[in-house]
């Protein structure tokens, strides 16, 4: 919704609202994405650190 000078309030208003529940969702949006990489990065770090365990284990020096 585009807003002209001439806009009423109450369509100020809901331009508003849209715009915060738009940021809010936003905000949400990357915290997901920021966990979801975080678990992919400790998981990749926990394989690694398993196969190096693994590989020690079954192969002594």
């Amino acid at each position: 919704m585009s807003l002209g000078l001439t806009a009423s309030l109450s369509d100020l208003v809901q331009k508003a609202i849209e715009i915060e529940s738009s940021i809010i969702q936003q905000k949400i949006d990357d915290k997901l994405r920021d966990v979801h990489k975080d678990n992919n990065i400790n998981k990749q770090t926990s394989v690694t650190v398993n196969n190096l365990y693994n590989d020690t284990q079954f192969n002594p020096p």
